[in-house]
């Protein structure tokens, strides 16, 4: 209220009162992993790691691999 004239007081509709926002940052592509897949993680690393002592059986044992880094890519996608 202006005091003087006990009128309201307009505001220019011109000049925005704040400063614009900045852009929104980029989506990522990948989240950061779970602390929970980390346990079925370590079991097929170390069920690897047996196959590769006792059987010496280097497909399973690269499967075995395989199946722990795509865990691992599935759930940091899932947390993007």
């Amino acid at each position: 209220m202006n005091r003087a004239t006990n009128t309201p007081v307009r505001r220019s509709q011109s000049a925005p009162s704040r400063a614009p926002r900045a852009a929104a940052a980029p989506k990522r592509m990948l989240g950061r992993p779970d602390v929970f897949v980390w346990l079925p993680v370590a079991a097929l690393l170390e069920a690897a790691w047996i196959f590769m002592l006792v059987a010496g059986s280097l497909p399973v044992t690269l499967g075995l691999v395989a199946a722990a880094v795509v865990l691992v890519v599935v759930d940091c996608w899932f947390n993007r």
